[in-house]
């Protein structure tokens, strides 16, 4: 708790961790609900519809695991290298926004195979990032507590209270609502990351700008007092 407690204190793992919880809101959506929300379309739209739902189930696991997942863990690190990590954090949150007002907007479950490709960033690319991110921002001596706690955070905190809300939501409003509303919340957690994630860049390029200037003029003026001037 105490290795915790001063990891936290780090702004950088601070948001990081906040991060992961909202992925974890949004994951536990796709891993709980979807389904279910696929065979309420069902019900609503045909008998013919309905009668093909586990197909479409079973091709909606295939695409988002052969189509999507695979292929992106592959490509992670190229990603990563040519992004960064915290333009792909910015990006995975957009993508599983749109993804879920695409959700909330279809009538039809067959509908739902074509976004089931996007899986790749929305947890492929996610999973890549956090437990590469949690290693580069921990502290030297911290990065085995820094991964631990971004696990636990991810699914104990992020997976567990995204199940209860949906849950609650679910029942009350219905799957295409439910969606609706947590597609909002990671748009709305999206460029507010972005925006945070700016003004941290900025701060820190004027504290090195800052520190340059100071170590530039002290050199000076030690130059200026040397007995060989």
């Amino acid at each position: 708790l105490k290795d915790m407690c001063g990891l936290l204190a780090n702004i950088r793992i601070l948001i990081f961790t906040l991060w992961c919880i909202c992925m974890g809101l949004c994951t536990a959506m796709m891993w709980n609900f979807l389904f279910w929300h696929l065979e309420d379309l069902a019900l609503k739209h045909s008998v013919e519809v309905n009668s093909w739902i586990k197909t479409i189930e079973g091709l909606v696991m295939g695409i988002q695991s052969l189509g999507g997942e695979l292929p992106f863990f592959f490509l992670s690190s190229w990603i990563l290298k040519r992004i960064g990590h915290i333009y792909a954090m910015s990006s995975v949150l957009l993508v599983m926004g749109l993804r879920f007002l695409y959700y909330s907007l279809i009538t039809n479950p067959w509908w739902v195979l074509p976004i089931e490709f996007s899986n790749g960033l929305t947890f492929g690319l996610f999973y890549a990032t956090m437990a590469s991110y949690a290693s580069i921002i921990a502290p030297p001596g911290t990065e085995t507590t820094t991964q631990g706690m971004v696990g636990a955070v991810f699914e104990g905190v992020g997976v567990s209270l995204g199940s209860l809300l949906g849950g609650l939501l679910f029942e009350d409003y219905g799957g295409s609502k439910t969606f609706r509303i947590f597609g909002i919340f990671a748009l709305v957690m999206c460029l507010l990351h972005a925006f945070v994630q700016y003004i941290l860049q900025r701060n820190e390029k004027f504290g090195k700008e800052n520190q340059q200037e100071h170590y530039g003029t002290f050199r000076q003026a030690h130059e200026d007092t040397s007995p060989n001037s």
